[in-house]
């Protein structure tokens, strides 16, 4: 049992050592950061909405008095 545990951690080891030295590693954080930029323009856009669909429905209210 305890060889099966130490056999898993020296593969998992060499693993993430391979990764964090290889091309993929640094593709892996480009693709969440790129995520996370899509993420937020689409909230900053979201939001842009939001505030022209209040200025458009003040300016209707305004009209409508």
């Amino acid at each position: 049992m305890t060889e099966e545990i130490e056999l898993s951690q020296v593969v998992s080891g060499s693993i993430q050592q391979e990764e964090s030295s290889s091309s993929s590693f640094r593709n892996r954080i480009r693709n969440k950061v790129s995520k996370s930029a899509k993420k937020l323009r689409l909230i900053i856009n979201r939001d842009k909405e939001l505030v022209l669909t209040k200025e458009l429905l003040e300016i209707k209210a305004q009209a409508l008095k």
